[in-house]
């Protein structure tokens, strides 16, 4: 069963290239992006689009969905998904998914 969605990917590792692929494999037309190229390799592999910035992650996405490691990575990719001009004409929801890393100290 196809889904007719665009969902938009920021964040491929351990949690998010795993979550991405499962909607992929559900016939969902995913986008994403990563810092690792490896990662993005892996999406394309799967059947998705990996792209270079957040911007185009979610460019053309009814959802974007973040998973990252910090509370300011997440509000970093919001700005720019809610700042985009079509953002508001799609009614785009964002999904943040936030992975605390165990060996960031609080400042």
């Amino acid at each position: 069963m196809d889904i007719q969605v665009a969902v938009g990917f920021v964040g491929l590792g351990r949690m998010g290239l795993p979550m991405a692929v499962n909607l992929i494999e559900a016939g969902v037309d995913v986008v994403g992006t990563d810092l690792d190229k490896e990662q993005k390799g892996a999406l394309e592999d799967a059947g998705g689009q990996a792209v270079d910035s957040i911007d185009e992650a979610v460019a053309n996405a009814e959802v974007a969905i973040t998973v990252l490691r910090t509370p300011e990575q997440v509000l970093a990719a919001a700005a720019v998904a809610y700042t985009q001009p079509r953002a508001h004409e799609t009614g785009r929801k964002i999904v943040c998914r936030v992975l605390l890393d165990t060996k960031i100290k609080p400042e």
